[in-house]
């Protein structure tokens, strides 16, 4: 009796355990096959790109107008939508510091750097994603992978490279159209609501970013487009060849996918490496001095002498 009854307490406690270690598993299984996948796509490039062969224009433009062209709209409303409410949500705090005009420079540097490309991200995921898995899991199916593998056609080459570089290509374009889209609703809701000229608005933003706010946000662009392309190309090939059934992202990966894009992002911020101080992060911009006013001709203004001169 009392081994009979330490049986069912044994397995209730390796159960989760179980469980717990399938799903390790599994992560890193995915993991491995995710880069194993980018390495031998990064392989075929750089050799069709040294060798001067063939490198499909046809298919990558075939694939930028299905997952680039098509996200255009929803990018544009999401972009839109949060650079309105991103701007009528800073008013109120700034107000407390009479620093209304300040709104400028945060929506500039948050859209440029982060918001930007981490919207065209999780909009691409839901489109590319979700079309490219399908796609490729389909031909799986079909048996179309086994066909080029057997007239020596590697479907890496002829299949995944050209849809990673239409990710990236796609994801470059979406990104700076969210960057444009974000910052015109943010500058149409200061001037309509919270009553900040253009003119004052666009001055402001011009003097807080610079160079590196524009290309760390194209680079961070590349990098999940190469992502979200090598993910959705993973969870295709690895589609069940056996189920008569047309694949897809499920609600697990594509969750999964979102997941890694906001992990990625959170490495990707380094507020000590872009010259930001600690009080520049409690207000959300970077220190600089303001620049210095130049007296109108004429104006007899006499410079005040520095304290402890009198």
């Amino acid at each position: 009796m009392s081994e009979q009854s330490t049986q069912p307490e044994a397995s209730s406690i390796l159960t989760p355990v179980s469980k717990l270690g399938a799903r390790a598993i599994d992560i890193v299984t995915h993991t491995g096959s995710v880069l194993l996948l980018v390495i031998e796509a990064l392989r075929w490039f750089f050799k069709n790109f040294t060798n001067r062969k063939r490198m499909g224009t046809g298919a990558i433009s075939t694939q930028i107008i299905r997952i680039g062209v098509r996200s255009i709209f929803i990018v544009s409303l999401v972009s839109f939508s949060v650079g309105l409410i991103l701007a009528l949500n800073m008013a109120p705090p700034l107000d407390q510091f009479g620093s209304r005009q300040l709104v400028a420079n945060i929506i500039g540097v948050a859209v440029l750097r982060e918001l930007g490309p981490l919207m065209a991200a999780i909009v691409l995921t839901g489109f590319a994603g979700a079309a490219i898995a399908a796609e490729l899991g389909t031909m799986v199916v079909g048996e179309e992978i086994e066909a080029l593998e057997v007239h020596a056609l590697d479907p890496v080459r002829f299949l995944v490279v050209p849809r990673i570089i239409a990710s990236i290509l796609s994801m470059f374009a979406l990104a700076v159209i969210s960057n444009i889209v974000a910052v015109m609703g943010a500058m149409l809701v200061s001037r309509l609501v919270l009553a900040i000229p253009f003119s004052i608005f666009w001055d402001n933003m011009l003097a807080q970013l610079k160079g590196v706010d524009f290309w760390t946000g194209m680079i961070k662009s590349a990098i999940f487009g190469m992502l979200i392309g090598a993910i959705a190309c993973a969870n295709g090939l690895s589609h069940d060849r056996h189920r008569r059934s047309v694949p897809r992202l499920d609600h697990h990966r594509r969750l999964g996918l979102h997941r890694d894009l906001l992990h990625l992002q959170t490495q990707l911020i380094r507020p000590k490496e872009q010259g930001l101080d600690e009080s520049a992060l409690i207000c959300g911009i970077r220190s600089a001095p303001r620049p210095s006013r130049t007296p109108r001709a004429g104006s007899s203004s006499p410079e005040r002498p520095p304290p402890g001169a009198q």
